[in-house]
């Protein structure tokens, strides 16, 4: 049976890109193999791997365990499976090849399409991430860390911040050792732990190997910068009370039509820096324009940001009104033809004062 090819065509990697054909026959024997190694590259052993696969007909969607095996003493694993097993319906299925978290809490697993009899998976190695959180000068926060990077080969590596929800609070791409993030990053935020994630797409046999490791977190010293926006009003979403300013770093929602984000200021403010956290636009926006209102009605520009690739969905910008108190600012994302670009999702939006 055949069934509808119904991806999305514009999600993230081959992977989940697009609906591929499976190219293996349901009564193959498939055998997929690979390795588990230590910090020093002997292999792990004794180590459960989890094989997890994709349910219906979509290439993209919930993993769910599909068979487990144990690595043996070079830390080799093996599965065994059917072309049967790897299809739904003439679609490949994606698969998901897991170990067991090392006995630091790091993490690391692989995902891959399966389309030859004998797949192999690369390498899982458990890096020594020796991730760490220090005070530093001001109320900022240092993260020292082991920089893999130059052993492991190219990819792309993040420092991520989240509270005890799970909400991401801030996150920093390509950080080095010694990356500090000051107390407007952390502002009261309680709870929150750091970890650091590297993700790498590899060629394999007739298709893609997406690798993401992830290192165990460790906890982060609650910061004290408080914005001078929490508690506003805002505009967004038709909120009756504003979910952008409350510090609690849940995803707000916001209807399709909304072009931004108002917030009335609790009293005149000069604005020093604004922070965003959570953004989620759509596509298009090539740059983000700021502006505030003073006493007298007056619109001031007060900075923005201009980005040669799009907008992240963490920002920081300094806002400059020459020194003249604002009662409200207003931040909106502009794509390259000089319109607004809906908002469909926030987390939380600061104001910060001048010193």
């Amino acid at each position: 049976m055949n069934l509808p090819c119904l991806c999305p065509a514009a999600l993230l990697l081959l992977l989940t890109s697009a609906c591929v054909r499976s190219e293996l026959s349901p009564d193959a024997l498939v055998s997929l193999t690979g390795r588990v190694e230590r910090p020093g590259g002997t292999g792990d052993p004794s180590v459960e791997v989890v094989l997890s696969r994709s349910g219906g007909n979509l290439c993209t969607g919930t993993l769910t365990p599909f068979a487990t095996a144990t690595t043996d003493a070079d830390g080799r694993y093996a599965f065994e499976l059917r072309g049967a097993d790897t299809q739904a319906g003439d679609l490949a299925r994606c698969f998901r090849v897991a170990p067991a978290p090392a006995a630091d809490g790091s993490t690391g697993w692989a995902e891959l399409l399966l389309q030859v009899t004998q797949p192999v998976v690369p390498p899982l190695p458990r890096w020594a991430w020796n991730l760490s959180a220090e005070p530093g000068a001001g109320g900022d926060e240092r993260f020292t860390f082991e920089d893999l990077r130059a052993a492991q080969g190219a990819g792309t590596a993040r420092l991520q911040l989240s509270d005890g929800t799970g909400q991401l609070a801030w996150e920093v791409r390509e950080p080095v050792p010694g990356t500090a993030l000051d107390a407007a990053l952390l502002e009261d935020f309680t709870g929150l732990r750091a970890r650091l994630a590297w993700d790498r797409v590899l060629d394999g046999q007739k298709t893609s190997v997406d690798l993401s490791f992830q290192s165990a977190e460790v906890t982060v010293p609650r910061g004290g910068r408080l914005p001078v926006s929490r508690g506003a009003a805002c505009s967004f979403g038709g909120a009756a009370v504003c979910p952008l300013t409350d510090g609690a770093l849940g995803r707000a929602a916001a209807t399709a039509d909304n072009l931004g984000v108002t917030l009335q200021l609790p009293g005149l403010v000069v604005p020093g820096d604004l922070v965003l956290r959570g953004v989620e636009t759509a596509s298009g926006a090539a740059r983000l324009e700021v502006t505030g209102v003073t006493p007298a009605g007056a619109v001031l520009p007060l900075g923005g940001l201009s980005a040669e690739e799009p907008l992240g969905a963490f920002e920081r910008t300094p806002l400059a009104s020459g020194g003249q108190p604002v009662v409200s600012v207003t931040v909106r994302w502009i794509d390259r033809s000089g319109a607004a670009v809906p908002v469909t999702g926030l987390s939380e939006v600061s104001v910060f004062g001048t010193p």
